[in-house]
């Protein structure tokens, strides 16, 4: 009889096994198929923020496939503005060279790829999470899972192209624990290879990756193995994989600088007075980051300048920060040891978050939602323990199918269905907001109303985009007017943020209010050091609009210091002398065009005007003749030439020469 029983429970025991497995995959693929389904919606969408600089105008992305050796041995910004910058992330770099290869400025497809590419990442996570408690059901690992992949702080990650670094950057990240985990039970090196080169890929993602140079040991120690030889020497690996890429990227930025380009638009903190209002505002901000964690409500895509208040030690906040982080960051050293998961969680967090804190660098951002992406999977092992604990879920009880796990476990499923249920909606809710820059700028410059940036941002779309876009006069008038408004609700909160008041200029010039156009751009000159030629072209401009012609005379002059060959600036200084009768100078403008291009008309026209207006009209006629010579058909010449003949008292000539020019211009209009 014992013969007989123990085939018999083997049996049973190879089912069980193979309906947990079968349950495995299974909760494995509505975790995946449940991510992509929320974002979804945001295949349709176009390009918004930064998807422009590292796509639509990134030149060596454009390349495809012959583009992927300079992107790897170039810096982030590169293919957009042909500038070094202090930044390497290659890897998500050369994905949108492999894509543009295949669908070249296609947002459509690319938007999939990052809806695909964060469910891969959940069904990753969730597999992860199963080999932490591979002794226990799966009740953690899914509802862990759905909790990460329906919170709303990773809408900004998902639904803007560029932040394709952050999902590679964790992809990588779990793929390397995961394989380190295998090699702890199979010592195989193929697998020890795998699992390094996976972590360097997550550093070549995003240059936080480097959290998990402490979270790898951190989680082995944790939920795998108590052979501490064997996780000093993943320890010792990763350092010398860490090392390589420090070298790396030294060697590929050698000649970029740090922090020079950094600002107060860019980061708020870089304003602070002193260290100790730096560091309390600092964590401040951390902790408005568990507040977006927790109810992550409102979003935005901006947090600079001054949309985030800065803080002093005296505030009460402030204080109440400070000693939350010393409470969390003490507990989970003291409870570590001991393999505390809820330790463990608040140490991920603590971890993964400080990269991005400004505590020990400077970032070009106050704060950012995608800053969460990596940290809010601690925070979601957290709610989960909470919500099994809150339940008195049993962990020990094996479930062979999705039917048995939620009937086992109501109260559990109905909060967790609660939870996430309102998560999808907010998602769901926010997404559009990622439609386009219009849309976005639009909505956000409401969320975030005391950021400069936001209105900023919003004004510049307006003018550059709905307004030229824009065919109805009336229309037209009313962008351009709400455009002025959102340009000045910058000034307001910022009075020296230079780009605002060039926007303003132009904005005024679109309304002929040549006044004002000329107040904004002398501001923009003011704040704005450069010596770039285009704000004196500008300056030259309104001069002239605004009949201030000395002025005017001088920035052309300073233009043609930084480039001898302006033509217009010749131009705009003849016109100029002409207006004050002084036909020489004027003519000697005009001339030195000629010597430029002998083959332009308009100078030839502009000194016929000029002789003709001194009533020397056979000189006249003699440019207006080279004029024809360069161009037979040109209107104006034409009807200059109709005009002198007429004065010269050859009638025939004049009918002949005026006709043909309203011939022209009937031409013209067809």
């Amino acid at each position: 009889m014992k013969q007989v029983r123990k085939p018999a429970k083997l049996q049973e025991k190879l089912v069980d096994s193979i309906a947990v497995n079968k349950l495995n995959f299974f909760l494995g693929i509505i975790i995946a198929v449940f991510a992509f389904i929320l974002y979804a919606q945001s295949i349709s969408y176009n390009y918004a923020l930064d998807d422009t600089a590292v796509l639509k105008k990134n030149n060596l992305v454009h390349k495809g496939f012959s583009g992927i050796p300079e992107l790897l041995k170039k810096s982030y910004w590169y293919g957009f503005c042909g500038i070094d910058d202090p930044i390497y992330r290659p890897a998500s770099l050369v994905l949108f060279a492999i894509e543009w290869q295949f669908f070249p400025d296609n947002p459509n497809v690319y938007h999939f790829f990052s809806v695909l590419l964060y469910a891969v990442s959940c069904w990753f996570l969730f597999h992860l999470l199963c080999k932490f408690f591979k002794n226990q059901n799966m009740l953690f690992p899914f509802v862990c899972g759905i909790l990460y992949a329906a919170h709303p702080i990773h809408t900004e990650v998902v639904d803007n192209i560029k932040s394709m670094d952050e999902i590679l950057c964790f992809i990588f990240a779990i793929s390397s624990i995961l394989l380190f985990i295998k090699w702890l039970s199979n010592n195989s090196i193929a697998i020890l290879i795998l699992a390094l080169f996976s972590y360097f890929m997550s550093l070549v993602s995003k240059e936080t990756g480097i959290i998990f140079l402490i979270l790898i040991p951190l989680t082995l120690f944790v939920f795998v193995s108590n052979d501490k030889k064997k996780i000093i020497q993943v320890s010792l690996l990763i350092v010398g994989i860490t090392v390589l890429y420090i070298i790396t990227r030294l060697s590929i930025l050698v000649n970029t600088a740090t922090e020079g380009h950094l600002g107060i638009m860019d980061n708020s903190l870089i304003g602070v007075d002193n260290s100790m209002n730096y560091y309390t505002s600092a964590i401040y901000i951390l902790f408005k980051y568990i507040l977006l964690l927790i109810v992550p409500h409102p979003l935005s895509y901006d947090y600079s300048f001054a949309q985030v208040p800065l803080k002093t030690l005296g505030d009460p906040i402030s204080l109440f920060s400070i000693l939350l982080y010393l409470f969390l960051g003490i507990y989970a050293i003291i409870k570590i040891k001991n393999k505390n998961v809820f330790a463990y969680a608040i140490l991920f967090y603590l971890i993964s978050i400080f990269p991005v804190s400004n505590l020990y660098l400077k970032l070009a951002s106050t704060m950012a939602e995608r800053f969460l992406y990596i940290p809010s999977l601690g925070y979601c092992i957290i709610v989960t323990l909470f919500l099994l604990k809150l339940t008195k879920s049993d962990m020990k009880i094996k479930f062979t199918t999705l039917t048995q796990m939620v009937s086992k476990n109501t109260i559990l499923f109905v909060l967790v269905f609660i939870i996430a249920g309102l998560y999808s909606v907010k998602i769901l809710s926010r997404n559009p907001n990622w439609k386009n820059n219009t849309i976005l700028f639009a909505h956000d410059a409401e969320v975030s109303d005391n950021s400069a940036k936001s209105h900023y941002n919003y004004g510049c779309v307006l003018l550059d985009d709905l307004y030229n876009n824009e065919s109805n006069p009336s229309l037209k008038s009313g962008i351009l007017d709400h455009a002025i408004i959102e340009l000045n609700r910058a000034i307001s909160i910022y009075p020296n943020y230079p780009e605002v008041y060039s926007f303003l200029s132009s904005a005024y010039i679109k309304k002929e209010d040549f006044k004002n156009a000329l107040f904004y751009q002398e501001k923009y000159s003011q704040l704005n050091n450069s010596t770039d030629p285009s704000i004196h072209k500008n300056l030259g401009y309104l001069y002239e609009k605004n009949k201030l012609f000395d002025k005017a005379l001088a920035e052309y002059d300073t233009v043609l210091k930084y480039e001898p060959e302006f033509s217009s600036a010749y131009i705009s200084k003849g016109e100029i002398y002409g207006l004050k009768n002084m036909f020489d100078e004027s003519n000697n403008e005009f001339l030195k065009i000629i010597k430029i291009n002998p083959k332009l008309v308009t100078p030839y026209i502009d000194i016929g005007v000029n002789y003709g207006s001194a009533k020397m009209y056979e000189k006249a006629l003699e440019y207006f003749k080279k004029a024809e010579a360069i161009d037979p058909n040109s209107e104006d010449n034409c009807r200059m030439m109709g005009v002198t003949y007429q004065s010269l008292g050859d009638q025939i000539k004049a009918k002949e020469y005026l006709n043909k020019a309203e011939q022209l211009h009937n031409m013209r209009k067809k």
